[in-house]
């Protein structure tokens, strides 16, 4: 029996564009490193859905929602296993705030429980005939461990919230942490294209180099050619020149 086709609700389809509509704007399209988006796109996909999905189901629903982004499906394991590993130590950090929350709060209560078992030990023993003043005195301290109960109770609210707020700003400082590190391959992908292209730029200044160098050479041994075939005509022509003139000196002769 063949799995049923993979659908989302309505929901969740249009929490998940109104998403994209903002990464698209936040996020532009890079051909060249599509981890930032994509880690951003996988996010989305669990807020309006509280899964995590397949690689496959992932190029499906980029395909229907972001056409435009077409990351390998090596880039997108590689986001969800990142995005899954840093959920996981989130959970397990604050399962230990949880832990460190409940053991603040049984010690508060056995600290409580221990003043209220002295200042109960300290009281007094009751007496008939002085009953009324015992009384008055049970009432003021009373009143007393109840202000001292409100006090520890309002400072451990305090630490509580303290602790929420830390919490808070700890997930907040990891997630910058997590931003800036994509943006740190971001441009670690864009030094890397420059250095390419300088390089590219450099092999081929050299060879240009080197073919001009090949035609100075060239054209040097033509001048050389050329200089040396003058220097050969002029001795042909000087030759020549000579020999003119002594043909000349000979038919002079013969006429007188």
């Amino acid at each position: 029996m063949s799995r049923p086709p993979f659908r989302l609700p309505d929901d969740q389809a249009r929490r998940i564009a109104q998403r994209v509509a903002v990464l698209d704007q936040d996020i532009p399209l890079d051909t060249s490193n599509h981890r930032p988006f994509v880690g951003a796109f996988i996010e989305a996909v669990h807020d309006a859905t509280g899964s995590y999905f397949s690689p496959m189901i992932y190029q499906r629903l980029l395909r229907a929602y972001a056409p435009a982004r077409r990351p390998s499906t090596a880039t997108i394991a590689s986001e969800r296993a990142r995005i899954m590993d840093t959920a996981e130590q989130l959970e397990r950090a604050a399962g230990l705030d949880d832990v460190q929350r409940e053991r603040f709060t049984e010690a508060i209560r056995t600290v409580i429980a221990d003043e209220l078992d002295q200042r109960l030990a300290s009281l007094p023993v009751a007496d008939t005939a002085t009953g009324s003043s015992q009384v008055e005195f049970f009432k003021n301290r009373l009143a007393e461990c109840e202000s001292e109960l409100r006090a520890l109770r309002a400072t451990a609210a305090q630490l509580v919230t303290d602790l929420a707020l830390s919490t808070q700003r700890a997930e907040i400082a990891d997630r910058e942490l997590s931003d800036q590190r994509q943006a740190n391959d971001k441009l670690l992908e864009q030094l890397r294209v420059v250095q390419e292209s300088a390089d590219g730029n450099r092999r081929f200044a050299l060879m240009s180099i080197e073919e001009v160098r090949g035609e100075v050479r060239h054209w040097k041994d033509r001048c050389v050619d050329l200089e040396l075939q003058r220097q050969r005509d002029l001795q042909q022509l000087d030759a020549m020149r000579r020999l003119v003139s002594e043909q000349d000196k000979a038919r002079n002769k013969g006429f007188r």
